[in-house]
């Protein structure tokens, strides 16, 4: 089975549990690289849309000019601009590789200083998906270091994969 992926695994059933997947090698040297899933941008899609609906309901019912009609337009020429941005900089700067020792992440924007993690802290490792999560195929990715301290990775695509590749590797 052939699986479109943002990520690489070598390509024997040791290593990928039967998967085979799609090479990038020459763009991350057959290391697991696993990237943030596009529905980040889902909540200011939503907010778009619904106060754009609700504005131009209010411009049928001849309303717009007053003060409600006004608070829509600021919202969406001010707000959501600034949370495309947002999703925009956490899309962008999310990441996951899977080293041979290691876990290397980049939490999002932000979080200025990607982290490098050795198999040898890790405790546990847990997906923890909500509803959208289940929708689009991505979720949070919690490390638990032996330390006490969690490490959240947020909206990963693939997050099973990523869990079942770090489990295998502690």
């Amino acid at each position: 089975m052939e699986t479109n992926a943002d990520f690489v695994l070598e390509n024997n059933a040791e290593t990928n549990s039967g998967l085979i997947l799609e090479k990038y090698e020459a763009r991350n040297q057959g290391v697991p690289l696993f990237y943030p899933h596009w529905s980040i941008f889902i909540p200011t899609i939503s907010i778009l849309l619904v106060y754009t609906l609700c504005w131009i309901l209010l411009s049928f019912l001849g309303m717009s000019h007053y003060n409600l009609g006004r608070l829509f337009i600021i919202i969406m020429a001010v707000f959501v601009p600034l949370m495309a941005a947002y999703a925009f900089l956490k899309f962008q700067t999310i990441r996951l590789q899977i080293n041979d020792n290691s876990i290397y992440c980049h939490l999002g924007w932000p979080k200025e200083l990607p982290l490098e993690i050795s198999f040898s802290k890790i405790d546990k490792v847990s997906v923890n998906k909500s509803l959208s999560a289940k929708l689009f195929d991505q979720a949070d990715i919690l490390l638990k270091l032996k330390s006490g301290d969690e490490v959240v990775i947020a909206n990963i695509a693939k997050p099973e994969l990523a869990r079942k590749i770090i489990s295998e590797s502690i």
